[in-house]
C-alpha cells in the first residue's frame, strides 16, 4: 500500500535542477537545447522531468 502522505516530485524547475546538479543555469539550458534530458512547458515555466535528469546523471557515471 502506498503512503499517501509521501509524494515524490516528478518535475523540477530550472533553479531546482541547478541546485540538484551543481551546474550553472546556462549549462542547464544548453543541455535542454541538446535534449540531454526531458523538459515540459507549463504556462511560461519550463519544468524538467526528474527521472530524465537522474537518467542523464547515471549515464555520465557509466561513461566515466
Amino acid at each position: 500500500m502506498t503512503d499517501r502522505n509521501h509524494c515524490e516530485r516528478m518535475l523540477v524547475s530550472i533553479p531546482e535542477a541547478v541546485g540538484i546538479t551543481g551546474l550553472g543555469r546556462t549549462t542547464i539550458y544548453e543541455l535542454l537545447d541538446q535534449n540531454a534530458f526531458t523538459a515540459v512547458k507549463i504556462g511560461r515555466r519550463r519544468m524538467i522531468v526528474l527521472d530524465s535528469l537522474r537518467e542523464w546523471v547515471a549515464s555520465l557515471t557509466e561513461q566515466a
